[in-house]
């Protein structure tokens, strides 16, 4: 799929249909609902989240489940390994793009491969880390 981002020509004023704006005001609506669902509802967690990202001695509190007990016996995986993983992450996302997406502006390479390293970094340790 080639990207012809220069032919469009931005001057002329948008046309949508009425369709696509009751979508796109359904979409925000959903979007700010979720968002207050779970300030509304879960701020509890969340707040306890903060609390145990920041306070070890909190996290070691709160968290005294089976599973944690019995990680606790193993040692973390060292800073390096995750630096070590995303670089090698990001030189081959900067080799793929340049391979097989070279026509895309540099907004769209900057994003892909932000996402790509990111992920790659997500599988490794088992959550989003954004």
């Amino acid at each position: 799929m080639i990207l012809l981002f220069p032919m469009l020509n931005f001057e002329q004023p948008i046309y949508g249909t009425v369709s696509y704006t009751v979508k796109f005001t359904f979409f925000f609506a959903a979007y700010t609902a979720s968002v207050t669902h779970a300030i509304l509802f879960h701020y509890h967690h969340m707040w306890m989240g903060l609390k145990c990202l920041f306070s070890t001695k909190y996290r070691l509190k709160q968290q005294n489940d089976v599973h944690n007990r019995l990680m606790r016996r193993y040692p973390e995986a060292p800073l390096w390994w995750y630096a070590t993983v995303f670089v090698i992450a990001f030189v081959l996302g900067v080799g793929a793009l340049a391979k097989f997406l070279p026509e895309a502006p540099i907004w769209v390479r900057i994003s892909t491969q932000l996402d790509l390293t990111v992920s790659s970094l997500s599988l490794h340790r088992g959550f989003l880390l954004v």
